[in-house]
């Protein structure tokens, strides 16, 4: 094997796909009986699946190549493998936001506030479009028309959408921070380059700050403090588990859908970050111990 082969994204997509193939001979056994192919495999016979063995199924990418174009449609392959890559895209968006909320000490540094409230908007907006794939696209559904209506920031309109097709059920919280992400995205990023911005900064700021103080009943001193706006425990908690509740409800429907349409969109690699968000409860400060006893006991 090439060393291509042996890393672990081909591994997964191997095994993945391995699945839908035996799955699928188990729906309609006459397309295994051998196809004749065009292109490069043109020469081919398509082995029938009793005969696979995982082992030379890794070894073999010219079968692997044949295999693919008799057991899956085209549509059935996009769902299953290149949403799938973007389950785990959307994943990493959301941890990598969740940490690095998790590691700002204050709430004063507008960069550091935009960096998380981007990672979050960027990963929840690509899951939820995933979701709507899953629960919309049909054999006779308007391809064209599809695609286009993805080409949207509107979180808060995509997850009104996906609500029409699967249960999504939000409180109040989530969705104040659901409009906050869909504001910053199609507007507050850009809003620097502006000249209206030049007496008016801080945007982002102040409503990831208001809508903190509104949700704890808190208040985070925003004027009076020579150090600046710290983030507590609390706040970090409060965020982290808010998140989680909205990214979990939306996989739980990429699950749901999937297994409806006999493709396996929903799995993840083991210890990826998508992973951590999506099954495991996630938590950043725990991470940080285990790195650090991880260095003081090796």
């Amino acid at each position: 094997m090439t060393s291509e082969h042996r890393r672990p994204g081909s591994w997964r997509s191997g095994c993945l796909f391995l699945k839908a193939v035996l799955r699928r001979q188990a729906r309609c056994p006459a397309d295994f009986r051998g196809a004749a192919l065009s292109g490069p495999e043109r020469d081919s016979e398509v082995i029938p699946p009793d005969n696979i063995k995982v082992s030379s199924y890794f070894d073999d990418l010219h079968y692997v190549r044949a295999l693919e174009r008799v057991s899956m449609k085209p549509d059935e392959f996009w769902k299953n493998f290149r949403l799938g890559e973007e389950l785990a895209i959307s994943g990493n968006f959301i941890y990598d936001g969740l940490r690095r909320f998790h590691e700002m000490k204050r709430l004063d540094f507008d960069e550091e506030i935009f960096d998380f409230l981007y990672h979050i908007s960027v990963g929840l907006e690509r899951l939820t479009k995933i979701a709507i794939v899953l629960c919309e696209h049909k054999t006779t559904t308007d391809q064209e028309a599809l695609e286009k209506s993805l080409i949207t920031h509107n979180l808060s309109g995509l997850i009104a959408r996906l609500k029409t097709s699967a249960p999504i059920n939000l409180g109040t919280n989530h969705n104040e921070l659901i409009s906050i992400l869909t504001k910053f995205y199609n507007s507050l990023r850009y809003d620097r380059f502006t000249l209206a911005s030049s007496y008016s900064g801080g945007k982002e700021r102040k409503a990831l700050v208001g809508w903190l103080e509104k949700s704890l009943n808190i208040t985070l001193d925003r004027e009076n403090t020579l150090f600046g706006i710290d983030n507590p425990e609390r706040c970090r908690k409060f965020v982290r588990r808010t998140i989680l509740k909205i990214s979990r409800q939306i996989y739980e429907v990429i699950q749901k859908e999937a297994r409806r349409l006999n493709l396996y969109t929903y799995e993840l690699r083991h210890a990826s970050k998508a992973e951590s968000v999506f099954l495991r409860e996630i938590d950043i400060a725990n991470e940080d111990i285990l790195w650090k006893e991880l260095l003081v006991f090796s």
